[in-house]
């Protein structure tokens, strides 16, 4: 955990940009922020792995040209992402397992990949002494809530 001081909207405006780079069923990724202060003590390395997963993901199980939204609000406490998609959504019996790696959702078809991402998301998330929800339902979309400690300004 190396936290430094980042402009939090810049930054997952520039996570947004690299996903679009790879996506080749045109979604439209939607960011809307509510927070306190914008900037914050947080590692960034981590936020990238972890919100860069979680839009990888959202995209990739979502059906071409819809849409992702992203958001993030923060209390005088934390900053608050909220990744949500209406794609093919997860099992219910399934999501006790989704951070252990190499677990792939029965649901995922011959989307390719490797059950390594969202190992990785919640170690991160660890790592940065946050927390991690997800709430999904098959054919209705995933929602994963990660909440991280703002860090002193």
């Amino acid at each position: 955990y190396n936290p430094q001081l980042i402009n939090i909207p810049n930054t997952l405006l520039t996570i947004i940009e690299e996903i679009k780079l790879y996506d080749k069923e045109n979604h439209k990724i939607n960011l809307y922020t509510n927070l306190k202060k914008a900037e914050a003590f947080l590692d960034l390395n981590l936020l990238h792995q972890i919100v860069s997963n979680l839009l990888t993901n959202a995209v990739k199980y979502s059906n071409p040209n819809s849409e992702v939204d992203i958001s993030v609000k923060s209390n005088d406490l934390d900053v608050i992402f909220e990744i949500r998609d209406t794609g093919r959504g997860i099992p219910e019996e399934q999501i006790q397992h989704l951070f252990e790696p190499f677990f792939r959702a029965t649901n995922v078809g011959v989307i390719q990949g490797t059950g390594l991402g969202l190992s990785i998301v919640k170690r991160c998330v660890d790592a940065s002494h946050g927390k991690i929800e997800v709430f999904s339902q098959v054919d209705q979309g995933t929602r994963f809530l990660v909440t991280i400690p703002y860090g002193d300004i």
